[in-house]
C-alpha cells in the first residue's frame, strides 16, 4: 500500500469531529518526537547530550549564548568544560542583572546587548497579554 493511499485512508476514517482530541494528541506527541516543543530543561531539548558530545573534548571552546537569560545553557557549558570561554549575550536589563548574580566564573563574559545579522537598534516588542499578566503578578519574568 503506497503512502498516499494511507493518507486517504486516515483521512476517511480519522477526520471526523469525534476523533479531534486524538489527532491533537498525536499531533502534539508527534511534534515532541521531531524536537518541537522540546525546551523545558536542558535534558529534554538535547542540548546537554550535545554539549557533553561536541564541547567536552575541546582544549579551549569558544561559545556565545545568545540570549543568555538566566545563564542555564551558560552554566551547562562551564560543567561540561571547564576551559570554555561563553560570551553571554541577554538584552533585557533586569534579566542581565539575574544572569550576572546566577554566573560566578571568570571564563564568563557578560554583554548586555543582543546579538543581530544586522546593524541597528532594537525595540523591545512585549505582546499585550504579557503586559497583562505583567501588571497582575509584577516583574515575576525577571526574577
Amino acid at each position: 500500500m503506497n503512502l498516499m493511499k494511507i493518507y486517504h485512508v486516515y483521512a476517511r476514517v480519522f477526520a471526523k469531529v469525534i476523533f479531534l482530541k486524538a489527532n491533537r494528541l498525536m499531533f502534539n506527541l508527534s511534534l515532541r518526537g521531531l524536537g518541537v516543543y522540546n525546551y523545558q530543561n536542558l535534558n529534554i531539548s538535547g542540548e546537554q547530550k550535545f554539549l557533553e558530545t561536541y564541547l567536552c573534548g575541546l582544549a579551549s571552546p569558544v561559545v556565545f549564548d545568545v540570549g543568555a537569560h538566566k545563564a542555564e545553557y551558560t552554566c551547562c557549558c562551564i560543567r561540561v568544560n571547564e576551559h570554555a570561554k561563553v560570551y553571554a549575550f541577554e538584552p533585557h536589563p533586569k534579566t542581565f542583572e539575574v544572569l550576572r548574580n546566577n554566573v560566578s566564573d571568570g571564563n564568563v563574559v557578560f554583554i548586555n546587548k543582543g546579538l543581530s545579522s544586522s546593524r541597528g537598534r532594537w525595540e523591545e516588542n512585549i505582546p499585550c497579554a504579557l503586559w497583562a499578566l505583567r501588571n497582575v503578578f509584577g516583574e515575576t519574568t525577571h526574577k
